[in-house]
C-alpha cells in the first residue's frame, strides 16, 4: 500500500499477511520431533525456518551464511518475529541470551523500507529511516551493528551506511557530523543511545525522520523506562516514584518526543519493547500511558516454554551455570560463603572506607586474577560497582599480569587477542552485551537487595544460548567498629549476600579454595 503524508511518500510492506491469532503458534503445531532440545536449555523449532515467520529471503539467505550454527528460530522467536511483521505493537519478555534482540534484528531487516521524496516538488524517492533502535549504552549498538554487517555483507558490503548507522555520544565525532551523515544516507535501521539522539532530535528533529518512522524498538526497556519495580524495598518505593515523576529519562523524553510528532502515542509507529525482566509497574506504566496499542501483544518467553513443554525433553547432560560467593579476608585465606556464620547484629554504620577497604579490594582483584589464571580459557567479564573506576582496577590487574581490558564491543570485534581476556565493565555498559567466548563472570561486592534485576542481567552474561558457566560473587569480610562503648557491625556483605541468593532462588555451590594461593605482600 502507498501513501503520501506531507511531502513524503512512503510504501507500507505487506509481506506477511497471516493474523496475528494464526501466527501464535498452537501446542498442536509443536510435536517432539519439531523440537531441537540437544544441550541447551533453549529449544528451537526445527519444523520450519525463518522465511516460514516472514523473514525476507535475501536476510535468510544471508543470515545461513553469515552465521551457519543459526539454522532454526527459538521458540519465542517463532511468536514474537511474525507479531513484529504484522505491524503489531510487542512486549518481549525472555531470559538473558535467547535471541531476542538478534530476531529483532532480523525483523526490522525484513520490513520495507518507507521511501521518501527527495524534494516536495520532486517524484525522486530516497530511502528513509525505517526502525529506530533505543540501546542502553554503545557497546550494545556496536554489537547489533556487528550483526547487520554480517547479514548484509553477502548482498551488498560497501553499502552498510545505507542498512544501518550508530549514533552515540563521543567527543571526536559530534552531533552536528553524525545529523551531517544522516542527511547524506539515511539508514534502513538507526542504532543509538538515548542521550546521542535526544541531541539529534533537540538540534534537528528533522534528521530523524521521526515522521515517517515505521518502527521504534527499545531494548532493555526497564532499564531505560526507569519504572520503579515492585519488589524494590518499602521504604524506598514512595521515593523512587518520587524520583520517577519528578525526574524523566531520556528515553521518557525521547519517546515523548517523537510519538508527538506522530499525533498521539497509539498511532502511526509501531512500538516494540523487550527486556528479561519486565515487571508488572513496567506494564501497567506503557499501557496507561497509551505508549501500546490496544492490541499489543505481549510475549513471555517463560509462558512459550511452559505452553510446549509437553514436547520438551530435557537432556541430562544440559549445560549448567554455577555459582560462587567467596569471602574475602584482609589477613586469612578466602572463604565459601556457606562456611561464614550467620550473624545477628544486624545494625549497620557509615564507615569503612579506610585503608582496611583498599586491602580487601587488593585481596578481591587478586583472587580474581588467580581463579582467571586457572580457569578462564578465552574470556572472563568482571562487573564492579556502579561508582567505580574501570580505568583503575584495569592498571590494577595488569600489574598482576592480567590480560585486562575496559568492555569496547569494537575492539572484541576488530582486533585478536593473545591469550584469555578478562574484560572489566559496570553493571549499566553489560546490559544485552554478547560475548560468545565469555565463560565467567566475576562480581566485585554483594549488589544492593533491591537490584535483583540487575544481578539477573549481569549474571546472564553467561549461559548465552545455554553454553552454561560460571559466576562468582567476591565478597568483603564482616567488618566492626566501635560505637557507642560496644562493638558493632558497620558492614556485613556475607548476610546480604544469603538474603540476596533466597531472594533470587540460587543455591551456591562451594569453590575448591584450595587451588588459590594469594601471593604475599
Amino acid at each position: 500500500m502507498n501513501f503520501l503524508v506531507g511531502n513524503v511518500h512512503v510504501t507500507r510492506w505487506t509481506t506477511f499477511n497471516c493474523s496475528i491469532k494464526t501466527l501464535s503458534l498452537p501446542q498442536t503445531l509443536y510435536k517432539q520431533q519439531d523440537l531441537n532440545v540437544a544441550n541447551s536449555r533453549i529449544p528451537t523449532v526445527k519444523a520450519f525456518g525463518f522465511r516460514e515467520l516472514g523473514i525476507h529471503d535475501v536476510v535468510s539467505r544471508s543470515l545461513e551464511k553469515a552465521y551457519p550454527n543459526i539454522r532454526r528460530p527459538t521458540l519465542a522467536q517463532a511468536e514474537f518475529i511474525p507479531a513484529i511483521l504484522d505491524g503489531k505493537d510487542v512486549l518481549l519478555q525472555d531470559a538473558t541470551g535467547t535471541g531476542k534482540s538478534f530476531g529483532v534484528i532480523l525483523s526490522l531487516l525484513s520490513k520495507r523500507r518507507v521511501m521518501r521524496r527527495k524534494q516536495a516538488d520532486s517524484r525522486q524517492e530516497a530511502g528513509g529511516v525505517t526502525s529506530l533502535v533505543i540501546v542502553p549504552h554503545r557497546d550494545l549498538a556496536f554489537q547489533m551493528l556487528h550483526w547487520i554487517r554480517s547479514i548484509t555483507s553477502s548482498s551488498n558490503p560497501a553499502n552498510l551506511a545505507s542498512f544501518a548507522q550508530v549514533v552515540a555520544r563521543d567527543a571526536s565525532d559530534p552531533t552536528s557530523a553524525q545529523i551531517t551523515r544522516l542527511r547524506e544516507t539515511p539508514p534502513h535501521v538507526l542504532l543509538g543511545t538515548p542521550q546521542a539522539l535526544l541531541d539529534i532530535y533537540a538540534s534537528d528533529a528533522s534528521a530523524l525522520q521521526v515522521d515517517t518512522l515505521s518502527t521504534i524498538y527499545v531494548d532493555e526497556v526497564d532499564h531505560l523506562i526507569g519504572v520503579p519495580a515492585p519488589y524494590i524495598r518499602k521504604s524506598s518505593e514512595e521515593r523512587a516514584w518520587r524520583n520517577f515523576k519528578k525526574h524523566p529519562s531520556v528515553t521518557r523524553q525521547l519517546l515523548d518526543g517523537i510519538l508527538r510528532e506522530h499525533g498521539s502515542k497509539t498511532s502511526g509507529v509501531q512500538l516494540v519493547m523487550s527486556s528479561a525482566t519486565i515487571h508488572e509497574n513496567l506494564v501497567e506504566y506503557l499501557t496507561e500511558e497509551g505508549w501500546l496499542g490496544d492490541d499489543y501483544v505481549y510475549i513471555s518467553g517463560k509462558k512459550v516454554a511452559a505452553k510446549t513443554s509437553f514436547a520438551v525433553e530435557r537432556s541430562s547432560e544440559q549445560a549448567q551455570v554455577f555459582h560462587h560467593a567467596i569471602v574475602v579476608h584482609g589477613n586469612a585465606k578466602p572463604q565459601n560463603l556457606q562456611d561464614i556464620e550467620f550473624e545477628n547484629n544486624r545494625e549497620e554504620a557509615s564507615g569503612g572506607h579506610d585503608s582496611a577497604a583498599t586491602s580487601l579490594l587488593q585481596q578481591k582483584l587478586e583472587t580474581v586474577a588467580t581463579i582467571f589464571a586457572m580457569d578462564v580459557p578465552n574470556q572472563a567479564l568482571l562487573v564492579l560497582p556502579p561508582s567505580a573506576s574501570v580505568r583503575d582496577v584495569v592498571s590494577k590487574l595488569q600489574e598482576f599480569g592480567v590480560n585486562a581490558h575496559p568492555l569496547d564491543v569494537r575492539a572484541l570485534d576488530h582486533e585478536a587477542t593473545e591469550g584469555p581476556t578478562l574484560i572489566v565493565a559496570t553493571p549499566a555498559h553489560t546490559r544485552g552485551v554478547d560475548l560468545p567466548l565469555l565463560s565467567h563472570v566475576f562480581v566485585l561486592g554483594v549488589p544492593d537487595i533491591g537490584d535483583i534485576d540487575v544481578f539477573k542481567h549481569v549474571a546472564g552474561r553467561v549461559d548465552r544460548f545455554g553454553n552454561g558457566g560460571t559466576v562468582v560473587v567476591l565478597l568483603d569480610e564482616v567488618q566492626k567498629a566501635m560505637k557507642d562503648g560496644m562493638m558493632k557491625i558497620t558492614k556485613n556483605e556475607p548476610n546480604l549476600m544469603k538474603i540476596f541468593y533466597r531472594k533470587l532462588g540460587v543455591k551456591p555451590t562451594k569453590f575448591d579454595l584450595d587451588r588459590i594461593e594469594l601471593q604475599d605482600e
